[in-house]
C-alpha cells in the first residue's frame, strides 16, 4: 500500500492489527479540541465514529468525504463525514473562530500507530456560544489541505416573553414569609411559580423577565403603585410562563416588588 497515515514515514512503527476487529469497535477514541475560543465561545470535545468501511488503501484526492453544519440556539454541529484514514488513526477535530470564520482542522493524535488497512470515519464537534451571524466553515485535512467548506447561519433569539397572573387572594398574610419558588420546564417554556407572596390586598402584581448570559431575572412588579392601598395584607400565587429562551442550562432568579431575592432555581432547556 503506498500511502497510510496520509504520508510514509520512514521511521513509523507499524502495529498489527485485524481490520475485522476494528470494524467491531464500537469507537475509535478521538480527544478534545483547543477548548474555549474567543467572546465566551466554548468547543466541546470532538468525536469520532467507530470505522464505517474497510476502504481501499488508495482514494486518491484527500478531499472525500463530506461536511456539513447545523445551527441549533447559539451552537453549531459540524460534520465531517467519510473521512479517510488508516484503521488505527485515532483523529480529533481543532476548531478556531475568528469573526465570521469557523476553522476545523483534523489531527492524528496517533501518528505513529498504523495498521494495514484504510477506514472512513465520521468526525463532528460542537461549537457552543455563538453570536447571531452567518458563518463560513472551512476544512483542512491532517496535512493542512482543503477539504470542504459549508456555511450555516446562527439565527437571533426570539424576544423573551413572559405571560403572568396573580391568584385571588388566598388569605390573611400574617408574616413576610418569602413564600415558596418552584419551576418547571415543559418544551421551550419556563413556568415560574411564587406561592404565598405576599402584598397588600389592593396590589395587583405581574410578572416582568429578563435574561442575560445563562442567567434569567424574574421581577415582581406591582402595576398600580398610584391606587388607595389597604389596611390588610394578603397571599397570592404569582405564575409566570417565559417563552423565547435559547437551549442551555440556566440560573433562576425570582425578586420581589422591594427589589430583594426571593430564591434561585437552575434550569435545563
Amino acid at each position: 500500500m503506498s500511502r497510510t497515515n496520509r504520508t510514509n514515514k520512514p521511521a513509523t512503527t507499524f502495529v498489527t492489527l485485524s481490520c475485522a476487529a476494528l470494524l467491531a469497535l464500537a469507537s475509535c477514541g478521538g480527544e478534545e479540541g483547543p477548548g474555549a475560543g474567543p467572546g465566551g465561545v466554548q468547543i466541546l470535545p470532538s468525536t469520532q465514529s467507530a470505522c464505517k468501511s474497510n476502504a481501499p488503501s488508495e482514494r486518491g484526492a484527500y478531499s472525500l468525504g463530506g461536511l456539513s453544519a447545523t445551527a441549533q440556539g447559539d451552537t453549531v454541529t459540524i460534520l465531517r463525514s467519510d473521512a479517510h484514514y488508516n484503521c488505527a488513526s485515532k483523529l480529533a477535530l481543532d476548531v478556531t473562530v475568528t469573526g465570521g470564520q469557523i476553522e476545523v482542522k483534523e489531527r492524528i493524535t496517533n501518528p505513529g500507530e498504523l495498521a494495514f488497512c484504510m477506514c472512513d470515519y465520521d468526525l463532528s464537534v460542537q461549537v457552543k456560544g455563538l453570536a447571531a451571524g452567518s458563518y463560513q466553515v472551512s476544512l483542512l485535512d491532517s496535512d493542512g489541505k482543503p477539504a470542504g467548506q459549508a456555511q450555516v447561519t446562527v439565527a437571533a433569539p426570539a424576544a423573551l416573553q413572559i405571560q403572568s397572573q396573580q391568584s385571588a387572594c388566598k388569605g390573611s398574610a400574617q408574616t413576610f414569609s418569602g413564600g415558596k419558588l418552584s419551576a418547571t420546564v415543559a418544551g421551550g417554556t419556563v413556568k415560574v411559580l411564587h406561592e404565598d407572596a405576599s402584598y397588600n390586598c389592593a396590589a395587583k402584581v405581574a410578572l416582568e423577565a429578563s435574561v442575560s448570559g445563562n442567567t434569567i431575572l424574574v421581577t415582581e412588579v406591582i402595576t398600580n403603585p398610584a391606587d388607595p392601598m389597604a389596611r390588610c395584607m394578603c397571599e397570592y400565587d404569582l405564575t409566570g410562563e417565559i417563552n423565547g429562551l435559547a437551549a442551555g442550562s440556566y440560573t433562576l432568579e425570582v425578586r420581589d416588588a422591594e427589589g430583594k431575592t426571593v430564591g434561585t432555581l437552575q434550569i435545563a432547556l
